[in-house]
């Protein structure tokens, strides 16, 4: 009689046991990292009886929980893989909002320069001409500095981001450490609290969103984590300890982040990270923020460059060879911030050339010439004469011969004396063309003209105007922005996929749930039963005694 309420007993506590973890799981259905535990339930040791064993009913093995370690480590990387493209994404976007604005991008105040050296040929003594001119050129170079500036403090932000990713990845490892800690004091992984286990694994996947991890498991569920790569000098956190990870930024390089672990004791510099936001960030400062800021600054260089040297060959108002138009700071770290106008008197825009080529009026063709410098004449002062159409003699002025059957190449143009003579069209025999000094400076716009023909000119690479290549910038920023949008596509799907399928192992199904409530309800009602029966019996003996 004794046996058959014992079995009822028993029978009450384990399925109390059962219900309450049914209930537990109910509970945390919508519990972030919660996974779903189950009662254990194994039969208890049967006795002999006679020549019979006799079950002795069942007991509680464990607190079991849904896991699965392939599962969670697929979503660990698939995660880590999507983290990467956020930060990636955003920063891009933004960078491509800044070089596509209207009110900052580089297109507009190019095309205004332009326009203004233009309208300021028509009337070159003009001074309000020259004064809008020189606005326009101070407008320029705001926008090459705003440009800079804004991209700047994109680099700034995004290594903000590296920093707090860091700092939040070795407070990761220290709550790793502790959480190792506590398993230890246990044998097996089976015997850890599930909640323990739960909590290992969470940290792991919000490490896991910040950094490629490899992940080792001992027998008692304590993980030894390294960053990226399975090498030893990857050693980030063990059951004992974990290593604190710093980043490094070089100066003139944005692209350029140094990871190092344990920099106060071994100094151990490793690869940076493969993915995670970590990897995200470090990507769009070496894919996009370097190259543009690299592109933007050999922009303005090369733009300060040529305008700059067009307008030193020229002459101002006053008749005096023209300075710099464009200054650049050379202690600047980036060349688009630093450009500014060099002028502040207007009668200093040099508009006219300083040396002139005058064609005869006795030519027989309508070729007219212009000259760009290959170097700074000596002389500049002489006459080209066209022997026959496709050869030439240069005299002195005092009409001395210097050279004579010199081939005519339209291509390269007639070089002497540090000048480049380019004729308009095809020359005649018995063409005269005098190069001399300009003694008619206030109304002459020709050099205004050489430095307008830079607006479309193949400047830069050789074969790009500087609105093209500007513009070739900002769709090099635009492509890469689309391509990484593209990649968080395919690679939500993938993450989604891990999500669910870790949910049909791990998630709580509350349809399950009540059915379970239902039948552990209905076992704990039967060894009740089974009680009330046994006292029955034992009344019944009683009475009939």
């Amino acid at each position: 009689m004794s046996d058959l309420l014992q079995l009822g007993a028993n029978g009450i506590r384990l399925y109390q046991s059962a219900l309450k973890t049914v209930s537990n799981n109910i509970a945390n259905a919508s519990t972030p990292g919660y996974s779903r535990q189950t009662t254990v339930i194994s039969e208890a040791t049967p006795v002999p009886l006679d020549r019979f064993y006799v079950g002795t009913g069942a007991l509680v093995d464990r607190i079991a929980r849904a896991y699965d370690g392939a599962l969670e480590a697929s979503l660990r990387d698939s995660s880590s893989d999507l983290s990467a493209q956020g930060p990636m994404i955003a920063y891009t976007n933004r960078v491509l909002d800044i070089f596509g604005s209207q009110a900052v991008g580089l297109t507009d105040a190019l095309d205004k320069f332009f326009t203004a050296a233009e309208n300021l040929s028509v009337d070159p003594a003009s001074s309000t001409l020259r004064t809008l001119f020189l606005n326009e050129a101070e407008g320029l170079a705001s926008r090459f500095n705003e440009l800079s500036g804004q991209v700047e403090r994109a680099a700034d932000d995004s290594q903000a981001m590296i920093e707090q990713d860091v700092a939040d990845l070795n407070g990761l490892g220290e709550q790793l450490v502790r959480v190792n800690q506590q398993l230890g004091r246990k044998l097996s992984e089976d015997a850890q609290p599930a909640a323990l286990l739960d909590q290992r694994d969470s940290i792991l996947r919000d490490m896991a969103a910040i950094a490629k991890l490899n992940i080792e498991t001992n027998d008692a569920g304590q993980v030894t984590v390294k960053l990226g790569g399975s090498s030893d000098n990857n050693l980030f956190v063990t059951a004992a300890r974990s290593y604190d990870l710093s980043a490094t930024f070089a100066t003139n390089n944005a692209g350029n982040v140094t990871f190092t672990l344990d920099a106060t004791g071994a100094n151990r510099v490793i690869a940076g990270p493969s993915s995670g936001t970590l990897a995200g960030a470090v990507t769009f400062r070496a894919q996009v923020l370097q190259p543009s800021t690299s592109a933007l600054d050999t922009l303005a260089q090369t733009f300060a460059d040529e305008v700059n040297t067009i307008h030193q060959q020229g002459l101002d108002a006053n008749g005096n060879r023209g300075g710099e138009l464009f200054s650049i700071d050379p202690a600047a770290t980036h060349v688009a911030g630093s450009i500014s106008v060099a002028l502040t008197n207007p009668a200093t825009v040099a508009t006219a050339e300083s040396i002139r080529v005058a064609n005869a009026s006795t030519n027989l063709s309508n070729a007219y010439g212009r000259i760009s410098y290959t170097a700074q004449p000596s002389v500049a002062n002489y006459q080209i004469r066209f022997d026959t159409d496709t050869t030439y003699s240069i005299f002195d002025s005092a009409g001395n011969q210097v050279s004579n059957n010199n081939a005519y190449d339209a291509s390269a143009g007639i070089n002497h004396d540090g000048l480049t003579i380019s004729l308009s069209e095809a020359p005649r025999a018995g063409d005269e063309f005098t190069v001399a000094p300009n003694t008619n400076a206030a109304g002459d716009n020709s050099n205004l003209q050489a430095l307008i023909g830079l607006r479309d000119a193949p400047i830069m690479n050789g074969t790009e105007s500087f609105a093209d290549n500007y513009l070739n910038i900002v769709n090099n920023v635009g492509s890469k922005a689309r391509f990484s949008e593209i990649t968080q596509e395919a690679l939500q799907v993938v993450y989604n996929q891990a999500v669910d399928t870790k949910d049909d192992i791990s998630g709580v199904n509350l349809d399950q749930e009540a059915a379970d409530l239902i039948r552990f309800q209905q076992a704990y009602q039967a060894s009740a039963q089974v009680i009330q029966t046994a006292n029955r019996i034992f009344d019944s003996i009683l009475s009939a005694s």
